[in-house]
């Protein structure tokens, strides 16, 4: 959860470390995103494929003045396909 006091609009969260099996796909390319980029669905993470079920990434999370470390664990979804 992420929240600001003053202005959530001002928060920025970037990618500092981590995605080992996976990378997050941001609309516009931009390495920075905001809450509302969260919420509206323009930050994704695409897995790699691999058998791990587990990745780690290390978020800076700020509004400019103060600034925090966020260790996240996205969800991975074990999928299985079956070719006859």
């Amino acid at each position: 959860m992420i929240a600001d006091e003053d202005n959530l609009s001002d928060v920025t969260i970037c990618v500092q470390y981590g995605l080992k099996h996976g990378v997050l796909d941001i609309a516009g390319g931009t390495s920075a995103f905001s809450v509302a980029d969260l919420r509206s669905g323009a930050v994704r993470y695409i897995h790699d494929g691999s058998d791990s079920l587990t990745d780690n990434i290390i978020f800076k999370v700020t509004d400019g003045r103060n600034e925090v470390r966020y260790w996240a664990h996205p969800p991975i979804l074990a999928i299985q396909f079956v070719i006859r």
